[in-house]
């Protein structure tokens, strides 16, 4: 009898945790979205960082080419599959590259070129760290395409810097 109550006790702990867990690295997606990319775009003009700026718009144009040519030609499911009826549905629903990763790896590459300041490298390698692992462990991607984003992006990241 004195089992089934630890049990029962210890139950919700492990669901609270899995929810805890969950709710943090469901946050970090954002990191890896087009709105937060357009967000540190915008605010780099009005800074007047005007390198940083063409970069990461140049370098998000040839993302949005490069990943939906991608996906077009080659349709790979998500580990979690995900139904689609239209062309938009289906770029979104292919697993290969991770977009997240490509968005992400070229916001850190590109800032940390901009202000090579230790701390900067150090907070967005992290966060891309964590939104490389969400990505993962929510089950949207599989590594390869997390790793297949993170090359893309670097390709492109030394293609605009050595263009512009």
């Amino acid at each position: 009898m004195a089992k089934k109550r630890k049990s029962i006790k210890k139950l919700p702990k492990q669901l609270m945790s899995k929810k805890i867990l969950s709710f943090i690295f469901d946050d970090f997606s954002l990191f890896g979205s087009l709105p937060f990319y357009l967000f540190i775009t915008l605010f780099s003009f009005f800074i007047g960082n005007k390198v940083l700026f063409s970069r990461l718009a140049y370098s998000l144009l040839l993302s949005i080419i490069v990943v939906i040519a991608i996906k077009k030609f080659h349709y790979k499911e998500r580990p979690q599959k995900e139904e689609f009826n239209i062309f938009m549905e289906k770029m979104i629903a292919s697993s290969f590259p991770s977009s997240h990763s490509v968005m992400i790896t070229i916001l850190t590459l590109l800032l940390s070129i901009s202000y090579p300041s230790l701390w900067v490298i150090i907070i967005f390698s992290i966060i891309s760290l964590l939104v490389y692992i969400q990505r993962y462990v929510t089950k949207k991607h599989y590594a390869i395409d997390i790793i297949g984003g993170i090359l893309i992006a670097i390709a492109e990241v030394i293609f605009v810097v050595r263009v512009l």
